[in-house]
């Protein structure tokens, strides 16, 4: 993925001549790359982040960058579609999406608006088996994800329902104390350390999470047959 060839792109079909009537709206998706093209950078400067703290301060970076920006459940949905071909940093994709949603949830439920469902749309992505930690921190949003994805799937999620229409890769559910997780494919290491809510696979579950990583509550189907407890 060439993230400047996109902004590039973007901002040339967006910025036209004033009497195409282009609207506020059309900016936002170019705006988002931009600021995600300043989070990567600031994500490396900052240095690598390979376990759970890392992950938290990359993803209270994306908070602070995206809480100033305007935009609408529907530029979220464009600025998955923004990308093509491979993602570069798989991991840090999944926190900025989930910061872009639960900012935009949080306030729509202010305004009472919170009734909106999120789409993330990954198939299109070659590497898309590798997008990590989608649906981190949700707290009461729902959010389709249509294509494959990678692994800490929702990951300290505290309520909401998400519906995966793919496969997961592992660790679905890491830490996760509410809410319910619908896939409607396959999914591996479900479960892992697992604290409360309801996870649901239609396809074959290949693992449970085990040892230190097991769950110590909630509850897993796999093809409508309770696998947990």
């Amino acid at each position: 993925m060439n993230l400047q060839k996109i902004i590039e792109t973007e901002y040339e079909s967006c910025t036209k001549k004033t009497e195409e009537n282009i609207s506020i709206e059309n900016v936002t998706v170019p705006l988002l790359l931009k600021e995600y093209a300043s989070y990567l950078r600031t994500c490396k400067a900052n240095g690598p982040s390979t376990d759970l703290n890392g992950h938290e301060r990359d993803y209270g970076l994306a908070l602070f960058i995206v809480r100033e920006i305007n935009y609408s459940h529907e530029d979220i949905t464009k600025f998955c579609l923004s990308f093509v071909n491979e993602i570069e940093e798989t991991q840090k994709m999944g926190l900025f999406l989930s910061a872009l949603v639960n900012t935009n949830y949080q306030k729509n439920k202010r305004n009472n608006t919170e009734k909106i469902e999120y789409k993330l749309i990954t198939e299109h992505i070659s590497n898309s088996k590798n997008i990590s930690c989608i649906g981190a921190y949700t707290d009461g949003a729902k959010i389709t994800i249509i294509g494959d994805i990678g692994d800490s799937l929702c990951m300290r999620m505290r309520e909401g329902d998400i519906l995966v229409q793919g496969n997961v890769k592992e660790h679905i559910g890491y830490q996760m104390r509410g809410g319910t997780i619908h896939i409607t494919g396959n999914a591996n290491l479900v479960g892992t350390a697992m604290i409360g809510g309801e996870i649901i696979v239609d396809g074959k579950i290949h693992s449970l999470a085990k040892g230190y990583r097991k769950m110590s509550g909630g509850t897993i189907y796999e093809k409508d047959r309770r696998v947990y407890p």
